[in-house]
């Protein structure tokens, strides 16, 4: 399931072109740097009508616990 979803492919609890998008900027940069970026990320595909809950069980996968709570758009 995990390389499924790391490849891009949907599933009913996680986004697997969220997934790749998250894991690229944390690679790239880190601390606030970091949480701006998945904020941003996570903004544009709230927007796109992305259920809010699958996006933070999807940062889960890749991101602490403590950088996600500094997500606001996630809360």
């Amino acid at each position: 399931m995990i390389n499924l979803i790391e490849g891009g492919i949907s599933h009913p609890h996680f986004y697997g072109d969220f997934l790749k998008k998250i894991k690229k900027v944390k690679y790239k940069s880190n601390g606030v740097a970091l949480q701006n970026a998945v904020s941003l990320i996570a903004q544009d595909f709230l927007y796109k009508k992305y259920d809010k809950n699958i996006l933070k069980n999807t940062c889960k996968l890749v991101l602490s616990d403590r950088t996600i709570a500094n997500v606001l758009v996630l809360l």
